[in-house]
């Protein structure tokens, strides 16, 4: 099964991966988040960011999402540029949500990922004559 791990500026890691425990509970296994705050020593961060990457690795990779491309984080991952792990930018709540379900069944994919991530962006208008899809409100 493969790890997964949220990293951003600031603590949007940390927040998604707290209210993530809301749909799987305190125990999950696999998962972890690092954030990189103003204080932090970039050489630092990068060692560890690398080693939660490589404990969180048992076989099959490590899924680490990023909240944006290019910054500190994902320059911080470049060793982790492997083929095995999948890393991508633009972390949202429900492709997370996705990551940890589906890696259970089948190696993750970044096109379901990046899809999942898409799909999750809609715009909810007073005017709208439709539904959003598989909406749970009604």
């Amino acid at each position: 099964m493969q790890g997964v791990l949220l990293a951003s500026h600031g603590k949007m890691a940390k927040g998604i991966a707290h209210s993530i425990t809301m749909f799987f509970g305190n125990d999950i296994n696999q998962f972890d988040y690092e954030c990189f705050m103003p204080e932090d020593n970039i050489k630092e961060f990068q060692k560890r960011i690398i080693d939660k990457v490589n404990n969180l690795d048992t076989g099959d990779g490590v899924i680490i999402l990023l909240d944006i491309f290019g910054g500190t984080p994902a320059q911080a991952l470049i060793p982790c540029i492997n083929g095995k792990n999948l890393i991508l930018s633009g972390m949202n709540f429900p492709m997370t949500i996705q990551a940890l379900t589906s890696r259970q069944e089948h190696i993750v994919s970044k096109k379901e990922l990046i899809s999942c991530g898409k799909t999750a962006i809609q715009s909810y208008e007073p005017n709208d004559e439709k539904e959003p899809e598989d909406s749970f409100f009604g």
